[in-house]
């Protein structure tokens, strides 16, 4: 890649991205408990985490493809 890729990343998803960390540690930006967070803020969080979880599942089958190669 020739350029910035946070050029192509709007503010907004860079802020959740931010923000993910500090949820994932239990900090909510509301006072409150999950309940009392936006439900955008709540849907970006589980998206987020969602993608997380794919990516640890991709990077252990490449890994695991690497070691034990099929016949």
């Amino acid at each position: 890649m020739d350029r910035c890729p946070l050029l192509f990343v709007a503010a907004q998803s860079i802020r959740a991205m931010r923000f993910f960390r500090f949820f994932q540690m239990g900090w909510l930006p509301n006072g409150g408990g999950i309940l009392d967070q936006p439900v955008t803020f709540v849907g970006a969080m589980e998206y987020l985490a969602a993608e997380v979880t794919r990516q640890e599942k991709e990077r252990a089958d490449e890994s695991r493809t690497q070691r034990h190669p099929h016949p």
